[in-house]
């Protein structure tokens, strides 16, 4: 997955070089404790240089980025916390159309005929090469943030 690829290249630097929004998803990991103690404890890891970014299984053991069904807008906002350039391509409207067609046909509110009434055959072969050209976009732009090392100062 890609976001396993951009935790394990962010952990491999210290919390300074990071770039301001990188900081602020470490710090909301690492310091969501009420307990004092612990977040002193954490904070003299961190100024040793101990503590780094979780890799992705830790932190989504606290908060998920994905529930399993995204849409364009929702993969937005997640790149935007991660400083990652956002899909331009207008066809990733098609995902939420994928995903609510998705979880009707999941959940029984509509059989498998009733969610394709009204495609035709080109729809399906739009939808498909929107999806193709959303996910080339995304990893495109992963790419060259990993590449680049944009998540750093």
């Amino acid at each position: 997955m890609l976001f396993e690829y951009i935790h394990y290249e962010i952990s491999k630097h210290a919390y300074a070089d990071l770039d301001e929004k990188i900081q602020l998803l470490f710090l909301s990991h690492h310091f969501s404790e009420k307990n004092w103690t612990k977040n002193k404890n954490k904070l003299d890891d961190m100024m040793i240089g101990s503590l780094v970014f979780p890799q992705l299984e830790e932190f989504q053991n606290k908060r998920k980025l994905f529930s399993g069904n995204i849409d364009g807008m929702r993969l937005n906002k997640t790149l935007k916390e991660y400083n990652i350039r956002v899909i331009s391509a207008q066809q990733r409207e098609y995902l939420k159309t994928i995903k609510d067609k998705r979880n009707k046909l999941a959940h029984g509110r509509e059989n498998f005929m009733e969610a394709c009434r009204g495609y035709v055959l080109a729809d399906l072969e739009e939808m498909r090469e929107a999806v193709y050209l959303v996910l080339k976009e995304m990893i495109d732009n992963v790419d060259e943030y990993i590449l680049n090392k944009m998540y750093l100062r």
